[in-house]
């Protein structure tokens, strides 16, 4: 008798497959579910046009009924991942009157790509993937994600589904449990030492997040209490499942000219992942919310923001 372990390689090889095999059903089935509008981010409109040339050349590859949009940052200036949040959700109030039954993908795709500063002007989300797709086709980043991602819509009925360019996710989506909770986060176990540089979530037995840290030290994290017996953390991956009434709620905070100007502007530079997520956390206390680190300026402006956001 021969007892043999199956390989993580092998399974992600599988996933990989199965999610190829989803994606060309996306495009070539009228019954297979949807995505309504995928939604790019960009840092500025020279950013956007060459999104859209992209989206443009891969047009016969991707799914015929949904609707591909580009939006760039308010007045061509960085407003933070929550401020592109809103502008996006700003954005789609304009075109739907009602965003019921709707399946909303956003890819926040606005960063300067400091890192790799050879696609600065295109930014990472085009980035070449040193690979063939399984038609042939030269990969980049945005394809794999597109492929990625595709399972995800046989899940939700409706909802926003956020990721980040910064982070291409193989994972198995039916496992997603998703019962139209407001904010609903992918996560993984992964090292501490690791986990310190990212989002960390600790949550109960439920599943339903305790606490919502950001960019802890492997100390501040022990002291919390979130590091299990292996030494792992549950670690944000960025990517989240919004509500459709969660992101009404949301709109309420922008739905004038004069509301959206003092809430998505370069000085504020709303955080998603902070300013978004950790008022939800069961355990958070507005206090440790508004001390809480930003991507801008520490203002009363931006104070007052979170106990707005605090409110929810």
């Amino acid at each position: 008798m021969e007892f043999k372990k199956i390989s993580k390689t092998l399974l992600l090889q599988q996933q990989y497959l199965d999610s190829w095999n989803n994606y060309k059903r996306s495009v070539d089935s009228i019954n297979y579910p949807y995505w309504n509008y995928i939604i790019i981010t960009a840092s500025n409109n020279y950013q956007a046009e060459g999104y859209k040339k992209q989206i443009e050349e891969r047009k016969e590859f991707l799914p015929k009924r949904t609707k591909f949009l580009v939006i760039p940052d308010e007045n061509n200036e960085g407003v933070g991942s929550g401020g592109a949040t809103l502008t996006v959700i700003r954005h789609m109030k304009k075109l739907e009157k009602k965003l019921n039954d709707l399946r909303i993908l956003v890819i926040h795709s606005g960063g300067l790509s400091k890192r790799v500063p050879q696609y600065s002007i295109l930014g990472k989300l085009f980035t070449p993937i040193p690979r063939e797709l399984p038609d042939g086709r030269s990969s980049t980043l945005f394809d794999e994600i597109i492929i990625s991602v595709s399972t995800i819509t046989t899940k939700i009925k409706e909802g926003m589904v956020i990721i980040s360019s910064s982070l291409l996710l193989l994972f198995n989506p039916l496992k997603i449990e998703y019962f139209n909770e407001d904010a609903t986060c992918i996560s993984f176990n992964e090292k501490a030492e690791i986990g310190q540089y990212h989002g960390v979530f600790y949550s109960g037995k439920d599943n339903y997040v305790k606490k919502c840290l950001n960019k802890r030290n492997i100390e501040e994290l022990q002291k919390e209490g979130v590091i299990d017996e292996k030494g792992n953390v549950d670690m944000d991956t960025g990517a989240i499942i919004f509500s459709i009434n969660f992101i009404e709620s949301l709109f309420s905070l922008i739905d004038t000219d004069e509301k959206y100007k003092n809430i998505v502007n370069n000085k504020i530079r709303l955080n998603l992942y902070v300013d978004f997520l950790m008022p939800l956390a069961e355990e958070s206390t507005l206090e440790d919310f508004c001390k809480e680190k930003t991507e801008g300026e520490k203002s009363e402006e931006l104070i007052n923001i979170r106990k707005k956001f605090g409110k929810f």
